[in-house]
């Protein structure tokens, strides 16, 4: 199948970028969030100035309640694409797990800024973070 397919090229070019990020993806869709946040650490080892690789690493560990790394990889990927409103949505997602409320209403607002489709996906989100301001 595709896995195989994806060790298979990974075994004849272990610099193959996107294929650490297909298989950690794949692992993803599996449940296997720390199989796949070592697939995506291979992917940024491969090529440390991709977003693709942080940003997913990201979402793996906030899979796996690591909200502090998870914040950290979205931070750099975000660096790396400033103009990725997902980015956004997620990081804002681990903030509130991590109580920073200013943070989480200030990644709403650049992901609603990039993209304005996403205003009301996120308008929940931005008033539970404004109640917990004091």
């Amino acid at each position: 199948g595709a896995m195989a397919d994806i060790n298979q090229a990974l075994q004849q070019n272990p610099d193959y970028y996107d294929a650490f990020i297909y298989r950690g993806l794949m692992k993803t869709d599996a449940g296997d969030h720390y199989g796949a946040s070592l697939d995506f650490s291979k992917a940024i080892k491969v090529n440390p100035k991709k977003y693709e690789g942080f940003f997913n690493r990201g979402k793996s560990y906030k899979n796996m309640e690591k909200f502090k790394d998870a914040e950290l990889d979205l931070t750099v990927a975000l660096r790396y694409n400033p103009k990725f409103a997902e980015g956004y949505v997620v990081r804002a997602l681990i903030n509130f797990e991590l109580w920073d409320y200013k943070q989480v209403i200030r990644d709403c607002e650049s992901a609603i800024n990039l993209n304005g489709d996403l205003q009301i996906k996120l308008e929940t989100l931005m008033r539970k973070a404004k109640s917990k301001i004091f």
